[in-house]
């Protein structure tokens, strides 16, 4: 499943300084994040806080498991971390 109709929101600047990098940083934990189809109608959510208690704890992760296996992050990939798959398939059409 991706974000095919794309993510909407304000962007999250990432400041020069260190309170304005905590502040980021707690925005990313406390964010509540809503899944909806192409008609708006809900199919799921949850907060940042419930992927690894960060999202940035799943990307150390990933991260620390690619250098296991002799891969690395490039510059320009996407990650996109999740708690669990938050959908149910739809029934399917008659």
């Amino acid at each position: 499943m991706g974000a095919r109709l794309g993510v909407r929101g304000a962007p999250l600047m990432v400041p020069q300084d260190a309170v304005g990098q905590a502040r980021v940083l707690n925005e990313l934990r406390d964010m509540n994040v809503h899944l909806v189809d192409a008609a708006d109608a809900p199919l799921g959510g949850g907060k940042g806080s419930d992927v690894l208690g960060h999202p940035l704890n799943a990307v150390v992760w990933l991260a620390q498991a690619l250098k296991a296996e002799g891969l690395s992050l490039r510059p320009g990939q996407v990650v996109s971390p999740r708690s669990r798959p938050c959908c149910r398939p739809r029934p399917a059409r008659r």
